[in-house]
């Protein structure tokens, strides 16, 4: 069952897709019961027409928890970015948070992040995190910045979605963008620049979530790079240099992360 102390009486909606996610939403699925974040959990589950298994095994979920737990299935495959925004259309909490099924969440990763947002009047906020290597025995800590700007998160995203929490006012006003790829990325710059706001680390130094190490669609690094320069062109609107410089530092990223999950996973 999901914890809560009901200490307000108030919800925060987790929002959760998932497609042929069986081998991990287990591991997920126990670290959003486990939390204890003071207020009522809103757990909102979107399956994209998942075929392994995952349907039956989340149904079941719900069996257990029917209060807690809503459950979108997809009749086909729409894509990460169209289930987000399905799950933010039906949450009711006034934060709502978000979580891909190959991570996982630590002890009091809601709590903490809720405190923080309420004592400092935030309404986007995320944490660091560790990425497990291929065994899952080993994990690569990323270290994020105090607060991210919409300048500082121009060509690349360092606004980890599996760690975010807003206002459910920021999360209905602006759609979630239904691209298959860049789709948090473009969301997050969207929120800062109109609202013209940051995004805080809850808590510097401190690890809250754990990345898998398989990420999917987003693994394909040819591909990611082109979906990029359409990212900048189309939505962003960068001219073709500002588009340019974009892309190197992305391939100067991704050759930095190659270099250093080679020495990682090797040990």
């Amino acid at each position: 069952m999901i914890k809560s102390n009901l200490r307000n009486g108030k919800t925060v909606s987790i929002i959760l897709p998932t497609y042929n996610s069986l081998n991990t939403i287990k591991r997920c699925l126990k670290s959003v019961f486990e939390q204890n974040s003071g207020y009522r959990i809103e757990l909102i589950i979107i399956d994209d027409a998942s075929n392994d298994g995952t349907k039956e095994f989340i149904r079941n979920i719900k069996l257990e928890n029917q209060a807690q737990i809503k459950i979108i299935e997809n009749k086909k495959n729409m894509g990460v970015g169209y289930c987000r925004q399905k799950g933010i259309e039906k949450s009711s909490g006034i934060y709502v948070a978000f979580i891909d099924s190959d991570d996982y969440w630590l002890e009091n990763k809601l709590s903490k992040q809720i405190y923080f947002m309420e004592k400092n009047n935030i309404q986007f906020s995320f944490s660091e995190y560790l990425i497990e290597d291929k065994n899952k025995e080993n994990h690569l800590y990323v270290n994020i910045k105090p607060t991210i700007s919409i300048d500082q998160n121009k060509y690349i995203n360092n606004i980890p979605n599996s760690t975010v929490v807003i206002s459910n006012y920021l999360a209905k006003k602006y759609k979630y963008p239904t691209s298959r790829l860049r789709n948090d990325f473009l969301y997050w710059n969207t929120i800062m620049k109109k609202e013209n706001i940051k995004a805080y680390n809850i808590e510097p130094g401190k690890v809250y979530a754990i990345y898998g190490c398989t990420k999917g669609i987003s693994s394909k690094k040819a591909n990611l790079i082109y979906h990029q320069w359409k990212l900048y062109r189309k939505h962003f609107k960068y001219s073709r240099l500002d588009s340019l410089k974009g892309i190197f530092y992305n391939i100067l990223l991704n050759f930095k992360r190659l270099i250093k999950s080679s020495k990682f996973n090797s040990k």
